[in-house]
């Protein structure tokens, strides 16, 4: 096996419904998952003895069995029986606890790259499998794009839109768990939905229309976050005074975004947040 580098790209979530909680301790949502072009970048080199090995830019983050890298290579050699070794440099780009889902994209880019690199030929199916037993969204960044995600969130119908947008993203400073968000969550089980009824209408025609879907955004944990860090309102009223189609939250936080249609407005939007002080970020949907 040569060198080879690999790019895990981010999620936006389009849109975030929490629908109740299930039996199994989990979270019934319905979310738009998109990937941008935001990306960690992992480079594989093989690695003698069977070791497992994993370097990270981000001394912070672990790099043992608590990572989900190491725990991907460890699930592949055990439904495989390879015995091989593999060090894995971790470029970290994306965001810790932003809701960009950089952890599973990770996870998910091992799994894909390493079923090629060593010659493995398991199908989509298995790959999903293992995918989903490592966490909830990572099935989704096996293949970039654009899907209805239902369940715990591994339950994929890929969609069609070639959205002519560009994303602003904003991180307010501060991370936020996810285990954190779901036990403060007060769910409002309400069916009436603006987001949920557009949801609905696009499951037979499998396409978006965007102006329908930036009409309608929710997202469930805006309300939590907005509350616990009174600060974000600033970022969401600067996103739109920008100019901004759109503004929402992505995952459980922390990252907020704005969508914008016209390119030269989001690249002076991009200007104006930067010059504010914010770490900011420049995306394009990643289609395929």
């Amino acid at each position: 096996m040569d060198n080879t580098v690999e790019k895990a790209w981010a999620k936006v979530n389009l849109g975030l419904k929490i629908l109740g909680r299930r039996e199994d301790g989990y979270h019934d949502l319905v979310s738009i998952f998109q990937t941008v072009d935001l990306h960690d970048r992992l480079t594989f080199e093989p690695a003698e003895g069977g070791q497992i090995d994993l370097i990270c830019s981000d001394q912070s983050l672990p790099t043992g069995e608590e990572n989900l890298i190491y725990r991907a290579v460890v699930l592949l050699r055990e439904e495989t029986g390879v015995d091989r070794g593999v060090r894995i440099h971790l470029e970290k780009q994306i965001p810790v606890g932003a809701g960009l889902g950089g952890g599973s994209s990770d996870a998910a880019t091992t799994l894909r790259a390493l079923n090629r690199l060593w010659r493995l030929h398991l199908d989509a199916r298995v790959l999903h499998r293992l995918a989903e037993s490592l966490g909830s969204d990572v099935p989704f960044f096996l293949r970039p794009g654009t899907a209805l995600a239902t369940g715990r969130g591994e339950q994929l119908d890929y969609l069609s839109w070639l959205p002519q947008v560009l994303y602003i993203l904003v991180y307010p400073g501060f991370s936020v768990s996810t285990g954190w968000a779901f036990q403060n969550l007060k769910l409002d089980l309400t069916k009436d939905s603006k987001y949920i009824k557009f949801l609905n209408s696009i499951k037979k025609s499998g396409q978006i229309p965007t102006s329908g879907l930036l009409a309608c955004l929710e997202n469930d944990f805006l309300p939590l976050i907005e509350t616990t860090y009174p600060q974000v309102r600033e970022v969401e009223d600067r996103l739109t005074d920008l100019g901004a189609s759109a503004v929402s939250l992505s995952g459980s936080g922390s990252m907020f975004f704005g969508i914008f249609s016209d390119r030269k407005t989001a690249l002076k939007a991009h200007v104006q947040l930067e010059q504010d002080g914010y770490e900011v970020y420049c995306c394009c949907p990643v289609l395929d």
